[in-house]
């Protein structure tokens, strides 16, 4: 096996990992009881956010102080900028929630930031591969993926419904609800173009000595600390504006610290899984490495529901038309794996 087969070999396996990671990564939350989602997505941001890439790109990154000062200060703004980007969709997609429900609001999200996280680098770092086999095979794939998405969303949305006729938002909250998915589904790629476009600073770090898979790590620790300012700034909102921070010293507290804790582990040892994997691509990493990533996530986040009984008792449509859809999203992986290889 040749050294480029093998890369990409380790790289799809390094993404398959990540996603299983960041798809399973919130089953912490049903177990945090005690605290609201502030609470949780407060400790979350900061383990996952930004002691732990710290650490690690302290860890993996040498002289990483001289690699930033090296990098013209417009690449780590605009890094960072990317980052506070995807930090903002997390929270719009908060908002949306409850105004149009989880499933809807998921499939919206995760389906515009699946095809902008692969087409945009598409079309401004590789033109070229649109009008060969490989190009057809990365878009073909992206669309599959997409038709999976909206397939599962669908289900769920119309099984939700089902259960809960009773609970319909109005007319206007259902209009403010899609406009809030559009947006975060706009804004959610933006981790991948800080990514895709903050080369610059991987490339400086691989000059000063770190290893090609690790270089990545520089580009994280500056994308996630925008991400952290616009999570743990919202999430500092609500605890002032609910006055509830002395929940985090309640009994059985402990137990949770450790929960949220894990939750920003799993989270962003997933991310760093799927940027080492997806440099291992090659010059198609942030082409086939996005939608690739987010497919195993929603295939692994749906098995998480189905071992937690999230499926049980529920009609043949549901689980007939679901399985479609994941069949969909396997296909998609297979399909954007061959067009990385021809």
């Amino acid at each position: 096996m040749s050294a480029l087969h093998s890369d990409v070999g380790r790289g799809i396996l390094g993404i398959i990992a990540g996603g299983i990671m960041q798809g399973t990564f919130a089953i912490g939350m049903k177990y945090a009881r005690q605290w609201a989602w502030e609470h949780i997505w407060l400790v979350y941001s900061i383990v996952g956010l930004l002691l732990l890439p710290a650490l690690i790109a302290a860890l993996t990154v040498p002289h990483l102080w001289s690699v930033y000062q090296a990098v013209p200060a417009q690449v780590l703004v605009t890094t960072a900028l990317f980052g506070l980007g995807w930090g903002c969709a997390n929270v719009l997609c908060g908002l949306a929630f409850p105004r149009v429900g989880i499933a809807l609001s998921f499939a919206i999200v995760i389906g515009l930031s699946a095809s902008l996280g692969s087409l945009v680098p598409l079309v401004f770092q590789a033109p070229a591969k649109l009008s060969p086999a490989s190009g057809w095979c990365v878009a073909g794939g992206v669309a599959l993926a997409l038709l999976g998405i909206g397939l599962l969303g669908w289900v769920r949305r119309r099984y939700e419904l089902g259960q809960s006729q009773g609970n319909r938002g109005g007319l206007r909250d259902i209009k403010i609800g899609l406009i809030l998915c559009i947006l975060a589904g706009i804004l959610a790629p933006m981790l991948n173009f800080s990514f895709a476009f903050g080369s610059r600073i991987s490339a400086e770090a691989y000059a000063q000595g770190a290893s090609r898979e690790s270089a990545i790590n520089a580009i994280w620790l500056i994308a996630l600390l925008g991400g952290f300012l616009s999570n743990a700034g919202y999430c500092a909102v609500l605890l002032a504006r609910n006055k509830s921070i002395s929940r985090y010293f309640a009994s059985r507290a402990r137990s949770h610290w450790i929960l949220a804790a894990l939750m920003g582990t799993l989270w962003t040892l997933g991310l760093f899984c799927y940027g080492w994997g997806a440099n291992l691509l090659g010059e198609m990493k942030a082409i086939v490495g996005w939608p690739m990533f987010q497919s195993i996530t929603i295939v692994a986040s749906t098995g998480v529901g189905i071992a937690s009984g999230e499926w049980k008792g529920t009609p043949q449509w549901f689980v007939r038309n679901s399985c479609l859809g994941l069949l969909l999203l396997v296909g998609a992986i297979v399909l954007i794996s061959v067009g990385n290889n021809l």
